[in-house]
């Protein structure tokens, strides 16, 4: 059984990755993708269009041991797209495969949330497979570039915690019920769904 402290700890780092995902890249775009310069950002009619998300810690959409729901963020065939290259390029013949950088975020976050739950619930000795870990640990990797990379700079409170058997308080940060500007995760989506190969 998870303490109070771990809970908070584990729901606090679930807020800030889904936070750093949902705000995704607000910088303008600097390349185009294209075979020769190399993949870009998505080429959508308004990239930077942006909607207002308060976030809600408390709600249950995404609960933790349901792995239907946490697939079901990304889009079939892992979020990949297909893309024709610009003209002239040394690319393959045809079209060129990309993975979207949010989509690839949400698998890591459920990634790590399956590893989490595997130990969590584990009857036995608290072990995950190698091939678990390299997928965790890289993960957490892709996730902290995509916080850092998102850098979102909205203001969130502060709410103090105490733990009272060991006599501590710590105030800590929290997102709920805080507005922040996001990107129009639905409109990436859409793209998305239109450049699979089916």
């Amino acid at each position: 059984m998870l303490t109070t402290k771990a809970t908070t700890t584990l729901l606090f780092l679930s807020s800030l990755a889904l936070n750093a995902i949902l705000y995704f890249k607000m910088s303008p775009p600097r390349r185009s993708i294209s075979a020769s310069s190399g993949p870009g950002e998505l080429p959508l009619a308004s990239p930077h269009t942006h909607t207002a998300l308060e976030f809600d810690l408390g709600a249950h959409h995404y609960n933790i041991t349901d792995a239907g729901s946490w697939t079901s963020l990304v889009p079939a065939y892992g979020g990949h797209i297909w893309l024709r290259p610009n003209a002239g390029s040394p690319a393959r013949s045809g079209e060129n495969e990309y993975a979207v950088g949010l989509f690839s975020d949400l698998r890591c976050l459920d990634v790590i949330r399956a590893a989490f739950v595997s130990l969590r619930d584990a009857s036995g000795p608290s072990v995950i497979s190698a091939e678990q870990e390299v997928d965790v640990d890289g993960c957490l990797g892709q996730i902290r570039q995509a916080i850092r990379c998102a850098s979102d700079i909205t203001i969130e409170p502060t709410v103090l915690e105490c733990d009272e058997q060991l006599g501590i308080c710590d105030s800590g940060a929290s997102g709920d019920h805080v507005v922040h500007q996001c990107r129009d995760w639905v409109q990436v989506r859409q793209f998305v769904e239109r450049h699979q190969r089916r």
